[in-house]
């Protein structure tokens, strides 16, 4: 019993542990226990620092949005017609978020070391945020931008708090671990909804208040589509693409003992999350996957082919043959429903939501027209009843930010994000594990291109701790 207690324990299993207990709660409070069980557990057992265990709670936690206060924000009234939904968001406290504050204030607080002291990136980092506080002050709707402003800076900030606790080789590790956990629940949670093909029901479920049907696909043929614990099958394809690649290069890397438990785990969570990625029918979700697979078996190839392991690779082409041969309808339907984007789709909506982010650029290049104002300052606008009927932020993060935050904002965070790839893109070659977080971190950008990864879901933190992950390689 002791020794069973002693493995659940350890920091390389108690991620897998916790993720899972998630599933067990039923309200607030017993959300809040479980983190508060692992962080202390970290703490006292494992000999964390309390830096440490505050930080592999807030990394436990970054998939749930559930707030301990929460509130639907209107932006946009319903109507004139009963078919024009308006537009409103979710907004929630979330323990991550409390979590974060503390972190910070710590790792400002602390005495810098050398590994503490502002670097070039990190000044052009905090010149965003700023362009944004004063964008937020100017902003005609300084309540909703503040909203905004929150979630900004609670992403933002995970890189100032990532890159300095991934110096060590510990946070590291439990960084793959947590990842790879994460990707476990999502993808059991993803499997049991396609098998019951309804939500199940979870406290934890974002989606349950306002779809407790949960979704369907709107071209092409009516398929149940998987959302997770996200707010909607879109933001739950994009989350689970920037995992699947970290768990595949920790199979592929030489710290993953043959037949060790941790591989078989990760085999499992790549499974149930490749499948769960199939479920959600997000096409772009299914391009980004595809296209990370096809870097790694480059970068194999690059390496050392035996690296790559043939049989490795063989056994996922299989788990896809297998689930593609069982889901075999429903995936060339959904290729088809291509066909039909510019017509019963929502190809015209998107490109008239980049028109809309082109008008705004123009009008508010500097400050931008403020965060979470898109909808707003769109619906003043003379649109057409199409229009009107796809009111939503421009299905562009970049887009998004250069709208809502200007041109000079926008800017910095693209030079941000593309320094930090092409810094670490040499130092990734010879690291199948961080190999797999830099391509996880690429899907960001694919999906980047087809959604809005701000504000809604927690894409934009996972990417931006990888980020801080690879700064630090």
């Amino acid at each position: 019993m002791m020794k069973l207690l002693k493995q659940i324990l350890n920091p390389r299993i108690s991620p897998y542990v916790f993720s899972l207990a998630l599933l067990l709660i039923t309200n607030n409070k017993a959300y809040i226990v479980i983190f508060a069980i692992y962080g202390l557990i970290l703490f006292t057992v494992n000999k964390f620092s309390l830096m440490e265990s505050l930080f592999a709670t807030l990394l436990l936690s970054l998939p749930f949005e559930r707030g301990l206060r929460a509130w639907f924000i209107r932006v946009v009234s319903p109507g004139p017609h009963p078919w024009i939904p308006g537009y409103d968001f979710y907004f929630g406290i979330a323990p991550k978020m409390i979590i974060f504050v503390v972190l910070f204030f710590m790792l400002v607080l602390i005495k810098k070391g050398d590994g503490q002291k502002l670097k070039p990136i990190d000044f052009i980092l905090l010149i965003f945020l700023l362009l944004s506080v004063i964008g937020t002050f100017v902003s005609e709707n300084s309540n909703l931008a503040s909203l905004g402003l929150v979630r900004l800076f609670t992403s933002i900030g995970l890189f100032f708090v990532g890159s300095r606790l991934f110096i060590g080789e510990r946070m590291r590790e439990l960084f793959r671990n947590t990842l790879i956990a994460i990707l476990l629940l999502l993808g059991i949670v993803g499997s049991l909804q396609l098998i019951n093909r309804q939500p199940l029901g979870l406290f934890l479920e974002d989606s349950g208040a306002t779809r407790p049907l949960g979704y369907l696909t709107t071209d092409g043929e009516p398929f149940y589509r998987v959302s997770g614990l996200m707010g909607h099958p879109t933001f739950f394809g994009s989350f689970l693409t920037l995992l699947i690649p970290v768990s595949f290069g920790f199979l592929l890397s030489k710290k993953s003992k043959r037949w060790s438990s941790s591989k078989y785990v990760a085999v499992l969570a790549l499974t149930l999350g490749l499948i769960s990625l199939f479920a959600t029918f997000s096409r772009s979700g299914w391009m980004a996957i595809v296209l990370s697979g096809m870097i790694f078996i480059w970068l194999g190839t690059k390496k050392n082919v035996r690296a790559l392991k043939f049989w490795l690779l063989a056994a996922m082409i299989m788990i896809i043959v297998v689930a593609l041969s069982i889901f075999v309808p429903a995936f060339f339907s959904r290729l088809q429903s291509f066909n039909d984007i510019w017509t019963i789709g929502n190809g015209r909506g998107r490109i008239n939501l980049v028109l809309q982010a082109w008008e705004m650029i123009k009008q508010a290049p500097v400050w931008g027209v403020g965060l979470n104002r898109f909808t707003q300052v769109m619906s003043t606008n003379d649109l057409s009843l199409e229009a009107r009927g796809f009111l939503f932020p421009v299905h562009n993060t970049f887009l998004l930010f250069f709208s809502e935050l200007g041109v000079t904002a926008g800017l910095l965070f693209l030079v941000f994000v593309v320094y930090i790839f092409w810094q670490s893109w040499k130092k990734i070659k010879n690291n199948w594990i961080s190999t797999g977080i830099w391509v996880g971190a690429f899907t960001f950008l694919i999906n980047a291109q087809f959604h809005t990864l701000f504000s809604q879901d927690p894409s934009l933190e996972v990417f931006i701790l990888m980020l801080g992950y690879l700064s630090t390689l």
